[in-house]
């Protein structure tokens, strides 16, 4: 995605994992999963499809204001641009958890 010409990238995936490179997959539990709950009561695929809402999932985000670099949400902990993304989502931040007192916005019934 772009704003003012510039990138501002989206890296939804677990952190704090540690594995001998970046295609051998992890021997331990990442610290954070960052894998979100998604309930839609009353959806029937039969009538329904999933809508993934890229207005409501940067909504309350100046994408023009990115800190740090690279620009965007990188799903650590410590990003700063992160903040606003994760509820979004229905993730917690600190915890990289599902919540379900945080209801996300990203999906929804169409």
């Amino acid at each position: 995605m772009m704003a003012n010409g510039n990138p501002y990238f989206i890296h939804l995936g677990s952190t704090g994992c540690a594995s001998a490179n970046e295609t051998t997959a992890p021997e331990q539990p990442c610290t954070h999963s960052n894998r979100l709950t998604v309930r839609m009561d009353g959806f029937d695929p039969t009538k329904n499809f999933v809508v993934a809402d890229l207005a409501s999932l940067v909504n309350g985000i100046k994408l023009s204001d990115s800190e740090p670099r690279p620009p965007g949400c990188m799903s650590g902990p410590d990003d700063s641009d992160c903040k606003a993304l994760f509820p979004n989502l229905g993730l917690e931040l600190e915890s990289g958890n599902s919540l379900s007192n945080m209801p996300q916005s990203f999906f929804r019934i169409g």
